[in-house]
């Protein structure tokens, strides 16, 4: 997946879509000028349920594709490289009932009795979409938390990548799978979080759970094409807001900790900057977005997700790439896709 620039690889640049995005039955007009933007970046992904996606399966064996088939389709128009991101789970893999979908235990994994029912379904998933070349397992380890022990579960969450991995390569061992997707999280006070490693700067100290979290999985998968984490440049304990310069050294500093670990190839599946109120306007939030990839992309990033192309529901004041495609005057590029489409010009030799 990787390409040459200048004699080494360069990071790709993608998106992840959310709940409203390029998706026919807006305005024609700005779908089109909406998907030519898309058409700007390197690869995109979808969830498989949620953000823009219905349950793929409400009923045991009962298999809806329609919103799923449908975000496929937008992601084939550009040809780009495609990626899924095997979450959230039907809500009767969670405990729930079967035959309806009860979207406030989206945040809940699956009960370990249905490990291998969810690792069934992404098996069915990629045989109908054989042109996906790239699954991310689970998100944010959504779920999965010790409660007595305050921290991630991450035994219960391998235990499922590894049904899931196994399940994924019985129909095509190319494919291309990933975990664990953990948020690294900072604090501006070290003792904030309980739980301070030793990774620190001006930008605070970094969370010790989502370390042990990558650990654990890197030692026990049963294999794995790509390690992917998250994270925003602000602390979880706000401050005052940070420089970009200052801000951008905590992913400099979370990559340099993962390639001391592991010579996986690095994806930055949630590229998030701090909150609007850290920025005096939209273009400062671009320039933002632009200094975090470059970061990211100096460490040796492979991939870097952009979260939401459109209408960034719960991030206010934050923009997506476009501007809304359900009237005509929509699908133009805000200042963040501005930025990132100057990033991508300049890496490319433009």
């Amino acid at each position: 997946m990787a390409r040459s620039h200048r004699e080494r690889q360069r990071m790709l640049v993608g998106l992840t879509h959310t709940q409203y995005s390029a998706d026919s039955g807006n305005d024609p007009q700005a779908v089109r000028l909406a998907r030519q933007l898309l058409g700007k970046l390197d690869l995109q992904n979808q969830f498989i349920m949620g953000w823009g996606a219905l349950s793929p399966e409400p009923s045991p064996g009962d298999f809806q594709w329609a919103s799923l088939d449908r975000r496929v389709a937008l992601m084939r128009i550009s040809g780009q490289p495609m990626a899924l991101t095997l979450c959230g789970a039907p809500t009767w893999m969670t405990g729930g009932p079967a035959g309806q979908t009860d979207w406030s235990r989206m945040n809940k994994a699956p009960l370990p009795q249905h490990y291998k029912a969810f690792a069934e379904l992404a098996r069915v998933i990629a045989q109908r979409y054989p042109d996906i070349g790239y699954y991310q397992v689970w998100s944010e380890l959504r779920g999965f938390r010790n409660e007595a022990e305050n921290r991630w579960d991450y035994e219960g969450y391998t235990s499922l990548y590894n049904d899931v991995y196994a399940a994924l390569k019985s129909v095509n061992q190319n494919l291309q799978v990933g975990g664990p997707y953990a948020v690294i999280d900072s604090w501006h006070s070290a003792a904030a979080g309980g739980h301070p490693s030793a990774i620190a700067g001006p930008w605070g100290t970094m969370d010790q759970r989502a370390l042990d979290a990558l650990a654990y999985w890197l030692q026990h998968k049963r294999g794995a094409d790509f390690v992917s984490v998250d994270g925003s440049l602000a602390p979880r304990d706000g401050g005052a807001p940070l420089e970009d310069s200052v801000a951008t050294g905590k992913f400099a500093a979370a990559v340099r900790w993962l390639r001391s670990k592991t010579d996986l190839p690095i994806w930055w599946s949630e590229v998030r900057v701090g909150p609007a109120s850290w920025y005096p306007d939209a273009s400062a939030i671009g320039s933002a977005t632009s200094a975090a990839l470059s970061a990211l992309a100096s460490g040796g990033t492979s991939v870097a997700l952009l979260w939401c192309g459109e209408r960034c529901t719960g991030m206010p004041g934050i923009p997506g790439l476009w501007t809304p495609t359900d009237t005509p005057d929509g699908g133009r590029p805000t200042p963040v896709m501005t930025a990132v489409a100057r990033l991508l010009d300049d890496v490319r030799g433009a």
